[in-house]
């Protein structure tokens, strides 16, 4: 990557995690009206943050709303990079993922299809995630 490039990439970084912080405002704020715990909510917003901030920021630029497509690399990419993934923080990064999207849905940011790609995706392969974190 040259360096224009890598300017540019840095560029869309700085406008993808500006937006991020929009959303991870409003999605702390749907989640408050849901009515679960302050510990929860403090937990699904640092997993999204991890998903959306260092995940899908990695090696491109990815918008929060194309990173639904991405759920069975993030996994790949958790338990090999993080030697502390365990069954229990790929369950709780399931549960986040899985409400930050029901909510992009609810703000029109993803449709209802892809919400059920994604749920489909997460079905067919948690086992074999759930497996990969425990060794």
């Amino acid at each position: 990557m040259g360096s224009d490039d890598y300017r540019g990439y840095q560029e869309k970084c700085k406008e993808i995690i500006a937006q991020n912080i929009v959303l991870l405002h409003k999605f702390e704020e749907y989640l408050l009206r849901s009515g679960i715990s302050g510990e929860t909510i403090s937990n699904h917003l640092k997993n999204m943050h991890f998903y959306l901030n260092d995940f899908l920021l990695y090696e491109d630029a990815i918008p929060a709303e194309d990173g639904y497509g991405y759920i069975g690399l993030f996994f790949d990419f958790l338990i090999r990079k993080y030697p502390g993934a365990s069954p229990s923080s790929v369950k709780s990064s399931i549960a986040s993922i899985r409400k930050f999207y029901k909510f992009m849905v609810s703000q029109g940011k993803i449709n209802e299809d892809e919400y059920q790609d994604l749920l489909f995706k997460i079905k067919s392969d948690k086992e074999k995630w759930l497996e990969a974190a425990r060794y």
